[in-house]
């Protein structure tokens, strides 16, 4: 250990940073830009690797970082979706349960959250400061940094990996030790995915990005415009296709793209999640809050919120009450 500074992972941010505390070795953060707000945990696993947990509601936050190829960025999704921008079209690189990898600033561009939604875990790897920090163990492990590095140079943009399941097993159980501040099983799920990915069959998995043109993206947002406009009507989808002025099918085609969900679900999970705000934050009755977003049927509301969020609006808001 040469007591080199740790990456500086705020410059991929495009939001003010203002810390909120620090609990031994894990920080905490709040983020804040004119689109949104989020919070993120980091934690240096080893000298040299960088863990950092984001969970952002915003529509947008990423900047561009000049490109360093002595430092590897491992990228999981396990919420919401991210998108790049590649020249005229867009590059949905990840989405629930993706993970790329590449180094640092690999022919990136701007990038935006379609959803307004994404948590997910980026491993910041200097791997010369990681090998000299935790070679005896990488050693005994038999775990390879030449492959991960090769892997990660082996694109001339960041190499996505789509939906893996022994992947998304390791994620999930290294989200919930940083979440719990579980020091041993970090580090543990980590050296379990570095071993992952220095298999070189990994290479023979899928790596298909989606592209859409930018016509298709203006006509997916001008349909999630109209949605969410005013939640209390609901245009069908014929409606929507005929006042932006392309086909039913073109229209549910770009919708899926840019957002990963059909028009139909992703409605129901706005106005859900709607409802979830109105409920604790203001003090309309359950009934008025059914009819602002869209139920005529308070009972269908109540029944499909608890189904969505286990429990119900009144639960909730209680529950609310008793933390206030």
């Amino acid at each position: 250990m040469n007591g080199k500074e740790q990456y500086d992972w705020k410059r991929h941010y495009d939001c003010t940073i203002k810390p909120e505390k620090s609990i031994g070795d894990f920080k905490y953060y709040t983020l804040e830009n004119d689109t949104g707000s989020g919070k993120i945990v980091t934690y240096e696993i080893f000298p040299g690797l960088l863990a950092v947990y984001n969970d952002l509601s915003f529509e947008r936050c990423g900047k561009v970082v000049e490109p360093g190829d002595d430092i590897i960025q491992i990228n999981y999704c396990s919420e919401g979706r991210y998108v790049r921008k590649v020249s005229d079209r867009y590059m949905f690189y990840v989405s629930h349960g993706d993970l790329s990898i590449g180094t640092v600033g690999r022919r990136e561009t701007g990038g935006l959250f379609p959803t307004k939604r994404f948590c997910g875990l980026s491993l910041f790897m200097d791997y010369c400061e990681f090998q000299n920090s935790a070679g005896k163990l990488l050693d005994e492990l038999k775990i390879s940094l030449n492959e991960i590095i090769r892997l990660s140079k082996s694109k001339p943009r960041y190499y996505t990996l789509r939906e893996i399941q022994k992947i998304d097993r390791v994620y999930d159980l290294l989200i919930s030790a940083i979440i719990e501040r579980r020091m041993p099983m970090i580090r543990l799920k980590v050296f379990e995915l570095l071993m992952i990915l220095c298999d070189p069959e990994i290479m023979t998995e899928p790596n298909i990005p989606e592209y859409l043109s930018k016509k298709q993206v203006d006509i997916a947002k001008e349909a999630e415009k109209m949605m969410t406009e005013d939640l209390s009507t609901q245009l069908t989808i014929s409606e929507m296709a005929g006042r932006i002025g392309v086909s039913p099918t073109s229209l549910k085609t770009a919708f899926k793209g840019v957002y990963g969900v059909s028009i139909k679900d992703y409605r129901k999970q706005f106005k859900y999640q709607e409802a979830m705000r109105l409920v604790k934050e203001t003090s309309e009755p359950i009934t008025e809050i059914a009819a602002m977003v869209g139920y005529s049927n308070p009972g269908k509301f109540i029944a499909g919120f608890k189904s969505s969020f286990g429990v119900t609006p009144g639960a909730l808001r209680k529950k609310d009450d008793r933390f206030s």
